[in-house]
């Protein structure tokens, strides 16, 4: 009886480290294939799609599926956006859902925690501010003119300076990105009200944030997105603790 809870916990694991192997490649594609949306110059369309091609192969430039795409991708670096939402759609679909239909809870369960933890004691424009970081690729702002990024300049620095109305100041799409996103993660955070029905602070939507990882393809990139967070939380903890032992 031992042996089989301790076979089935065996294969359990293998199986989550497996899923996060795979989500994280998804996130990565995804992350890759919006900035390859959004390039303007050959140069960075070649880059992006020589990374895309190291991202398929799982890392191995020694591959033949990395020099397969490179292949395509030297005939036409701009087929690269086209490869990635292909890769998404298949890895998403045939080697990712399977499992993550299984163990979406337990992901979901250790995003939303991990969430929790870096917005505890936080106002809500800090937790908005934190929030963000999870949402990351999932908004495309596509190219806006230039007074639509500067608009957004001065509605971030107004934001920041608790002020009414800041000068003009010249956007950039990066600004307005982040902008985009902190409204966005705004959503997710919901006023939490007295008796006298007066808000006295807020509350992470854990529901919310779940619907938004339902869909395999999301979760991926928020998951991916909390990892990246999680490891640089965890460089941050180790340097200081190195740096109190001087």
């Amino acid at each position: 009886m031992t042996n089989g809870i301790q076979t089935q916990e065996g294969t359990e694991r293998q199986e989550y480290q497996t899923l996060d192997s795979l989500l994280t490649k998804v996130g990565a594609l995804k992350h890759t294939s919006n900035e390859l949306n959004n390039a303007d110059s050959y140069r960075e369309q070649l880059t992006l799609s020589r990374q895309l091609a190291l991202i398929l192969a799982d890392g191995d430039n020694e591959s033949p599926i990395f020099r397969e795409a490179i292949d395509e991708i030297n005939d036409n670096p701009y087929r690269g956006f086209t490869m990635a939402n292909e890769a998404i759609a298949r890895v998403s679909k045939e080697d990712t859902e399977p499992l993550y239909n299984k163990y979406k809870p337990k992901v979901i369960d250790e995003v939303v925690g991990s969430i929790q933890n870096t917005i505890k004691g936080k106002t809500k424009a800090e937790a908005a501010e934190i929030l963000k970081d999870y949402l990351t690729g999932l908004i495309d702002v596509g190219k806006p003119d230039q007074q639509t990024l500067n608009n957004a300049a001065n509605a971030s620095r107004a934001d920041r300076l608790r002020i009414y109305r800041a000068k003009n100041a010249t956007g950039t799409i990066s600004e307005y990105e982040d902008l985009m996103l902190r409204i966005e993660a705004s959503k997710y955070l919901k006023d939490t009200k007295n008796d006298k029905d007066e808000v006295v602070g807020y509350t992470l939507d854990t529901e919310k944030v779940g619907k938004l990882m339902d869909n395999v393809a999301t979760g991926a990139v928020v998951y991916t997105n909390y990892k990246g967070i999680k490891q640089a939380y965890e460089a941050a903890a180790e340097a200081e603790a190195e740096k109190a032992k001087k």
